[in-house]
């Protein structure tokens, strides 16, 4: 086992639990629609989510994204985006303004992940350089990071920011540049997403962790350095 000295960790279903802040955040834009809904529906939102991201990740809406936009508006353009893949009958000026009224309620209620602030408690006391890599808003981040208590963490970077998310090369260039690191060697990756997390570590020779809480089947070629289910396991890998 190596020693290492700086950790990277993602952030959404991480650290904090990113499927309860969606659930609530979206609840909150179909009350202010006047819409009916039930866990089944907050369940399909996140179904709905996690499939558009991954398709932005692939550059599946790139034929209908505007071009020459700013980071800010193509963060504020894949927001409304986001929302119209769920809402199928709302324009995409409306939608765009649903999202501003999403990512506001993300920042009212933060669910941190049991064990997790504990444990990042533990990690920065025994020595180790704590960073948040996400691909989330900042904003919403910042807030996040806060519930954990933003004191542990030496730095972060928001894709948003970047214009770039992971497992991109764009995104960990732009957060070497950031964090001023390159001891590739020394740094861990901990995250719960194989095809960005862990994926993106593979591609740029940094360790990783995933976090698989759920018990998911690995049936992808993409090979963590370590596999934990629970936060608190990292322990056990560290020294």
């Amino acid at each position: 086992m190596k020693d290492y000295k700086y950790l990277l960790f993602d952030l959404d279903n991480t650290l904090v639990d990113d499927n309860k802040n969606r659930k609530y955040a979206i609840s909150r834009v179909l009350e202010y629609l006047n819409l009916d809904y039930d866990e089944s529906m907050l369940d399909k939102f996140i179904k709905s989510d996690n499939e558009y991201w991954k398709m932005m990740a692939n550059h599946e809406f790139d034929n209908i994204r505007p071009q020459g936009m700013s980071k800010e508006e193509t963060f504020n353009w894949a927001g409304g985006n986001r929302i119209r893949y769920f809402l199928r009958n709302y324009k995409f000026s409306t939608c765009v303004e649903l999202n501003k009224m999403y990512m506001e309620a993300m920042k009212e209620k933060i669910f941190p992940i049991d064990g997790a602030s504990s444990t990042l408690r533990d990690l920065k006391e025994l020595g180790y350089l704590l960073y948040i890599i996400t691909n989330g808003p900042e904003q919403a981040a910042i807030k996040k990071i806060e519930a954990l208590d933003s004191s542990l963490f030496t730095n972060m970077i928001a894709s948003e920011k970047v214009g770039y998310m992971k497992p991109h090369k764009e995104y960990y260039e732009a957060m070497y540049e950031k964090f001023w690191l390159n001891d590739k060697e020394n740094m861990l990756i901990i995250g719960d997403e194989l095809d960005k997390d862990i994926l993106g570590g593979n591609n740029e020779g940094i360790d990783t962790v995933w976090v698989n809480r759920f018990n998911i089947e690995n049936n992808t070629n993409i090979e963590p350095t370590y596999e934990i289910n629970d936060i608190k396991e990292l322990r056990k890998i560290l020294r």
